[in-house]
């Protein structure tokens, strides 16, 4: 008799021990989804400012370089090569 409540005990034990295995391994499922969201969110904030940056720094080239640069590209318009 002993034998057999050994037994349903090791059972349970082993049922017990699978059941809190999965319930941890849906719990870190769930956190590492909301990290993964959160990740995704946190990247889009960088790339938005890197593309404000690049576009910052067009700009400021364009306004420093235009006027040193306007006279070729006239001549290159005028001499019928620019299209």
């Amino acid at each position: 008799m002993s034998t057999a409540v050994s037994q349903t005990s090791s059972v349970r034990t082993t049922v017990l021990a699978a059941a809190v295995a999965v319930r941890t391994t849906a719990a870190d499922a769930v956190e590492a989804r909301r990290d993964a969201d959160h990740e995704r969110g946190a990247n889009l904030v960088e790339y938005a400012l890197l593309m404000a940056f690049i576009a910052a720094v067009c700009v400021a080239a364009v306004a420093l370089l235009g006027p040193t640069t306007a006279q070729p590209f006239s001549n290159l318009n005028n001499s019928g090569l620019g299209g």
